[in-house]
This record gives C-alpha cells, sequence and structure tokens, in this order.
C-alpha cells in the first residue's frame, strides 16, 4: 500500500482478487483498464457484484468513439453499479 497525497492506495491483479481480500481492503474506488490481456471490464464487474462488493469501478481507456454501448453492458450486469469510465489520451495525442 502507498499513501499519495493522503490517499491509501492498494495495488492488485486480477487474477489474485478474492471476497476476502475485497473485506480486508474494502476500497471505496477500484480502478482498472476496460481492456486488459486476460479480463476485460465485464469479468470484473461481474466478480466484484458476485462478492458483495459496493464501491465504485472505474475503467480507463485509449478514446473511444462511443462508451454507451460499454455502460450499457454494464448496466445490463449490475444496474445498480457506480460506473464511469475515463478516456486516456495516447502520448502525442493533442491535449488542447
Amino acid at each position: 500500500m502507498k499513501d499519495v497525497q493522503g490517499i491509501l492506495l492498494s495495488v492488485g491483479q486480477y487474477e489474485t482478487l478474492t471476497a476476502e481480500a475485497l473485506r480486508r481492503l474494502d476500497p471505496e474506488v477500484i480502478l482498472a483498464p476496460l481492456v486488459a490481456p486476460h479480463y476485460d471490464i465485464l469479468d470484473l464487474v461481474r466478480d466484484l457484484r458476485e462478492m458483495d462488493y459496493r464501491g465504485a469501478i472505474r475503467a480507463y481507456c485509449n478514446p473511444l468513439p462511443s462508451l454507451k454501448m460499454v455502460r450499457a453492458e454494464v448496466e445490463q450486469i449490475w444496474a445498480e453499479c457506480d460506473f464511469e469510465i475515463f478516456e486516456v489520451p495516447q502520448m502525442g495525442d493533442n491535449l488542447n
């Protein structure tokens, strides 16, 4: 765990995520990539729902043409989920 400007951060891997770890850490927010080599955000949302997670979920990704489809898929899995997607520009993208 790291203390970054008053925020306690824990870094973990999807493969090691367990209900017991969630209870022990009791995170307010989970930040994860929209798509990773061995899972995507839909897998994570399903797992977190089954583990009775109640905090927010934030995904990050490169800019996409439309985020509506992803949000709709998350809502089908877990309608009450506090879910948001942050688009992160790639290096060299114009940030103006």
